[in-house]
Protein backbone atom coordinates (compact mmCIF):
# COMPACT_ATOMS: atom_id res chain seq x y z
CA UNK A 1 0.00 0.00 0.00
CA UNK A 2 0.82 3.28 -0.99
CA UNK A 3 -0.48 6.77 0.12
CA UNK A 4 0.04 9.94 -1.89
CA UNK A 5 -0.98 13.11 -0.12
CA UNK A 6 -1.75 16.03 -2.68
CA UNK A 7 -3.21 18.58 -0.52
CA UNK A 8 -5.16 18.68 2.78
CA UNK A 9 -8.26 17.72 1.30
CA UNK A 10 -7.12 15.15 -1.34
CA UNK A 11 -4.90 11.97 -1.02
CA UNK A 12 -4.75 8.47 -3.11
CA UNK A 13 -3.96 5.28 -1.90
CA UNK A 14 -2.66 2.37 -4.40
CA UNK A 15 -3.92 -0.88 -3.14
CA UNK A 16 -2.36 -3.83 -5.13
CA UNK A 17 -3.77 -6.80 -6.15
CA UNK A 18 -2.49 -8.22 -2.56
CA UNK A 19 -4.99 -5.93 -0.87
CA UNK A 20 -7.51 -6.30 -2.63
CA UNK A 21 -7.74 -9.56 -2.75
CA UNK A 22 -9.09 -9.78 0.40
CA UNK A 23 -11.58 -7.12 0.12
CA UNK A 24 -15.22 -7.56 -0.94
CA UNK A 25 -15.57 -4.71 -3.44
CA UNK A 26 -19.23 -4.92 -4.09
CA UNK A 27 -20.10 -4.60 -0.30
CA UNK A 28 -20.69 -1.50 0.91
CA UNK A 29 -21.11 -2.15 4.61
CA UNK A 30 -17.49 -3.82 4.63
CA UNK A 31 -16.05 -0.89 2.50
CA UNK A 32 -17.39 1.84 4.46
CA UNK A 33 -15.83 -0.19 7.58
CA UNK A 34 -12.59 -0.87 6.08
CA UNK A 35 -12.00 2.87 5.21
CA UNK A 36 -13.17 3.92 8.63
CA UNK A 37 -10.40 1.73 9.67
CA UNK A 38 -8.07 3.17 7.47
CA UNK A 39 -8.68 6.36 8.75
CA UNK A 40 -8.00 5.46 12.21
CA UNK A 41 -4.87 4.04 11.54
CA UNK A 42 -3.78 7.39 9.52
CA UNK A 43 -4.92 9.60 12.23
CA UNK A 44 -2.38 7.57 14.11
CA UNK A 45 0.61 7.05 11.93
CA UNK A 46 0.57 10.84 10.13
CA UNK A 47 -1.39 12.78 13.44
CA UNK A 48 -3.96 14.12 11.29
CA UNK A 49 -7.60 14.91 11.99
CA UNK A 50 -9.71 12.96 10.17
CA UNK A 51 -13.38 14.05 10.21
CA UNK A 52 -15.96 14.95 8.33
CA UNK A 53 -17.37 13.92 4.65
CA UNK A 54 -15.55 12.06 1.98
CA UNK A 55 -15.55 11.01 -1.51
CA UNK A 56 -14.03 8.10 -2.37
CA UNK A 57 -13.63 6.79 -5.85
CA UNK A 58 -12.01 3.23 -6.24
CA UNK A 59 -10.75 2.45 -9.39
CA UNK A 60 -10.38 -1.06 -9.99
CA UNK A 61 -7.81 -2.86 -12.69
CA UNK A 62 -7.53 -6.36 -13.00
CA UNK A 63 -3.74 -6.70 -13.20
CA UNK A 64 -2.93 -3.58 -10.63
CA UNK A 65 -5.87 -4.08 -7.85
CA UNK A 66 -7.12 -0.47 -6.86
CA UNK A 67 -6.16 3.51 -6.70
CA UNK A 68 -8.38 5.00 -4.28
CA UNK A 69 -9.08 8.59 -4.76
CA UNK A 70 -10.24 10.29 -1.22
CA UNK A 71 -11.68 14.15 -1.32
CA UNK A 72 -12.26 15.57 1.84
CA UNK A 73 -14.85 17.89 1.30
CA UNK A 74 -14.22 21.56 3.00
CA UNK A 75 -17.61 22.61 4.59
CA UNK A 76 -18.26 25.93 6.36
CA UNK A 77 -19.27 24.56 9.36
CA UNK A 78 -16.64 22.58 10.41
CA UNK A 79 -18.22 21.07 13.59
CA UNK A 80 -20.89 19.42 12.15
CA UNK A 81 -19.65 16.11 12.08
CA UNK A 82 -18.72 16.54 15.23
CA UNK A 83 -15.20 14.39 15.09
CA UNK A 84 -17.43 11.52 12.83
CA UNK A 85 -16.75 10.39 9.60
CA UNK A 86 -19.05 10.02 6.50
CA UNK A 87 -18.40 9.32 3.17
CA UNK A 88 -19.68 8.08 -0.23
CA UNK A 89 -17.87 5.57 -2.34
CA UNK A 90 -18.34 4.97 -5.62
CA UNK A 91 -16.53 1.71 -7.54
CA UNK A 92 -15.16 1.94 -10.94
CA UNK A 93 -13.85 -0.72 -13.31
CA UNK A 94 -10.57 0.80 -15.23
CA UNK A 95 -8.03 -0.19 -17.43
CA UNK A 96 -4.43 1.40 -15.90
CA UNK A 97 -1.71 2.41 -18.67
CA UNK A 98 1.53 2.15 -17.74
CA UNK A 99 3.55 5.54 -18.94
CA UNK A 100 7.52 5.54 -19.83
CA UNK A 101 9.25 8.11 -21.83
CA UNK A 102 11.12 5.15 -23.71
CA UNK A 103 9.80 2.06 -25.33
CA UNK A 104 13.23 0.01 -24.48
CA UNK A 105 11.85 0.33 -21.00
CA UNK A 106 8.95 -1.96 -22.11
CA UNK A 107 10.70 -4.59 -24.44
CA UNK A 108 10.08 -7.23 -21.63
CA UNK A 109 6.53 -6.70 -20.95
CA UNK A 110 5.64 -5.72 -24.43
CA UNK A 111 4.44 -9.67 -25.13
CA UNK A 112 1.44 -8.83 -22.43
CA UNK A 113 0.32 -5.83 -23.66
CA UNK A 114 -0.41 -3.52 -26.54
CA UNK A 115 1.65 -0.18 -26.45
CA UNK A 116 0.52 3.30 -27.48
CA UNK A 117 2.29 6.43 -28.30
CA UNK A 118 0.99 9.44 -27.12
CA UNK A 119 2.22 13.08 -27.36
CA UNK A 120 5.85 12.08 -26.30
CA UNK A 121 5.38 9.46 -24.34
CA UNK A 122 4.82 5.67 -24.42
CA UNK A 123 1.77 3.70 -22.69
CA UNK A 124 1.18 -0.16 -22.06
CA UNK A 125 -2.06 -1.34 -21.65
CA UNK A 126 -1.82 -5.07 -19.91
CA UNK A 127 -3.95 -7.87 -21.71
CA UNK A 128 -2.39 -10.94 -19.86
CA UNK A 129 -1.00 -11.56 -16.82
CA UNK A 130 2.33 -10.90 -16.62
CA UNK A 131 5.36 -12.68 -14.85
CA UNK A 132 6.07 -10.86 -11.17
CA UNK A 133 9.35 -9.98 -11.84
CA UNK A 134 8.46 -8.33 -14.76
CA UNK A 135 5.49 -6.69 -13.60
CA UNK A 136 7.69 -5.21 -10.57
CA UNK A 137 10.23 -3.66 -13.06
CA UNK A 138 7.53 -2.43 -15.18
CA UNK A 139 6.10 -0.58 -11.76
CA UNK A 140 9.29 0.28 -11.39
CA UNK A 141 9.92 2.66 -14.34
CA UNK A 142 6.72 3.56 -15.08
CA UNK A 143 3.47 6.25 -14.01
CA UNK A 144 0.52 4.38 -13.50
CA UNK A 145 -2.31 6.66 -15.74
CA UNK A 146 -5.95 5.94 -14.86
CA UNK A 147 -9.41 7.65 -14.78
CA UNK A 148 -10.71 9.53 -18.33
CA UNK A 149 -6.89 9.90 -19.62
CA UNK A 150 -6.60 6.27 -20.50
CA UNK A 151 -9.81 6.93 -22.52
CA UNK A 152 -8.21 9.47 -24.49
CA UNK A 153 -5.04 7.73 -24.72
CA UNK A 154 -6.56 5.05 -26.10
CA UNK A 155 -8.70 6.68 -28.26
CA UNK A 156 -6.06 8.91 -29.75
CA UNK A 157 -3.05 7.22 -29.44
CA UNK A 158 -1.12 5.37 -31.80
CA UNK A 159 -1.20 1.88 -31.78
CA UNK A 160 2.25 0.61 -31.93
CA UNK A 161 2.90 -2.99 -33.72
CA UNK A 162 5.06 -5.29 -32.13
CA UNK A 163 7.30 -5.57 -35.17
CA UNK A 164 7.73 -1.67 -35.35
CA UNK A 165 9.74 -1.49 -31.33
CA UNK A 166 11.59 -5.14 -31.71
Amino acid sequence: MKIEFIDNLNFTIYLNKLYTSNMDLKKKDDLEDYFKNLFLKMKDLYDMPLSGYYTITIYLDKQYGAIIDITKEDLEYFDYFGGQIDMRIAILDNIFLYQVKDIDSLKQQIPYGIVYQYKNDFYLELKKQIKDALYLDLLEWSNIVYKENTKIIRKKGKKIKEEEYL
